[in-house]
């Protein structure tokens, strides 16, 4: 365990949704001072509205989780708010910062931008992080000045509903920066779990990392299935409930509106060039995107979010389960197979490329996010699950969900660590 007493004033730059949610975790983690810096004075006080009162679900806010006596002893959400300050002036903002995490779109020219800025404003020891979902962090920090020091720490949202950071290392990341991150995110509590935060270290750049390259190599097939199901009369409120009852709480449809559609778009857009052409964003993505319908946060995406709540569709009718297989287009469980499948794949991907060191790292990070990891289920599944690979690949014209050779050997059973 590395000493992270020495820092004390944690900066975020970037006022948005996930912004906040970092934010939040540093002043649960008891960080002395927690600045948020962003150029317009509206985000930050939403921002900061959304710290004290939640987003989209009453819990997230810190005066429901000291109401549920879930804030350390001592603690209140006043005195918390004291240790939280506002800047719209980056100098400022980072001027004595001794970690600075950047949590702006998903787009790689900004943030290089932010990060050449970072080079030069940051005192020398400031470890510099990014909360990119999909972006090689050796990039994003080319022209820092100090790329020994610049690290990715990816969150994920909804903050209350999962308990993962992934802490991944660029090209130049020195140990100590990495040993010291890994450190601080373990430190971020989880409010609402018995669990503690589980740190996925990732070693070895990946384009999407792990948790996000495996979403967004299950949204080639998902993104196919929802076109497929749009015309057939299904909605996207059944869909969302459809797909939710694999584990998640929340349904594939409501978790790309939560996150943000654009961002959803930027990180897809990036992965088509990075990983494979078959990733790509959707015409029902694209349509909202250019129509500003872009989630949770505008009130309407695929869903309608009244007054900022999480629509109610992560439980499916028994009505709507029938109409849906009724259509003749997939039942639960051919779509638990398909999903199954993928993932395993990917997994071994990872494997392949040494990104993860063995599969219990894929299990515990699917444990984190509270979903069911293909390679428990694997032993008696996956010679089933490589037919069932070809076949989709062949359905969709998506190549890149063919079986991978390691999949294909079974050799990945004999890599658990």
């Amino acid at each position: 365990m590395v000493d992270i007493s020495n820092i004390k004033n944690f900066t975020v730059i970037g006022a948005g949704l996930m912004g906040g949610y970092i934010a939040q975790l540093a002043l649960l983690a008891g960080f002395e001072k927690v600045t948020i810096n962003d150029i317009q004075i509206e985000s930050i006080k939403k921002c900061v509205s959304r710290i004290v009162n939640g987003a989209y679900d009453e819990k997230e806010g810190l005066k429901a989780i000291e109401s549920a006596g879930k804030l350390e002893s001592g603690l209140t959400t006043d005195i918390l708010l004291k240790r939280l300050k506002i800047e719209m002036d980056l100098a400022q903002a980072v001027k004595d910062a001794d970690f600075v995490i950047e949590a702006v779109p998903e787009d790689l020219k900004l943030k290089q931008e932010i990060f050449k800025k970072l080079g030069n404003l940051a005192p020398p020891h400031a470890i510099l992080a990014s909360n990119s979902s999909t972006i090689s962090i050796t990039k994003i920090g080319k022209h820092s000045g100090r790329p020994e020091k610049v690290v990715g720490m990816h969150f994920f949202v909804p903050l209350l509903r999962n308990r993962l950071v992934e802490v991944i290392r660029g090209k130049y990341t020195s140990d100590e920066v990495m040993d010291t991150c890994v450190t601080i995110a373990e430190k971020f509590p989880c409010p609402y779990f018995k669990e503690k935060m589980y740190v996925a270290r990732i070693e070895k750049e990946s384009p999407g990392f792990i948790m996000n390259r495996i979403l967004s190599v299950l949204s080639i097939y998902l993104s196919w299935l929802i076109e497929q199901a749009l015309e057939k009369g299904i909605t996207f409120e059944q869909l969302d409930a459809y797909v939710s009852i694999i584990g998640n709480e929340m349904g594939w449809i409501a978790l790309l509106d939560y996150s943000g559609l654009d961002i959803i778009y930027d990180g897809l857009n990036y992965l088509h060039e990075a990983l494979t052409p078959d990733i790509e964003a959707s015409k029902f993505i694209v349509e909202r995107v250019k129509s500003g319908n872009l989630g949770a946060k505008t009130g309407k995406g695929f869903l309608e979010w009244t007054n900022g709540k999480i629509p109610k569709t992560d439980k499916i009718k028994k009505t709507d389960l029938i109409s849906i297989e009724q259509t003749g287009l997939i039942s639960i469980e051919q779509l638990i197979d398909a999903l199954m499948a993928i993932m395993l794949n990917e997994g071994c991907r990872l494997l392949e490329e040494r990104v993860i060191s063995g599969y219990r790292v894929f299990n515990k990070v699917m444990s984190a996010m509270k979903l069911p990891s293909a390679f428990k289920m694997a032993k008696r599944n996956y010679e089933k699950w490589i037919v069932l690979l070809e076949e989709l690949a062949e359905k969709t014209g998506k190549n890149y969900l063919k079986p991978c050779k390691l999949m294909k050997s079974g050799e990945f059973f004999n890599m658990k660590n």
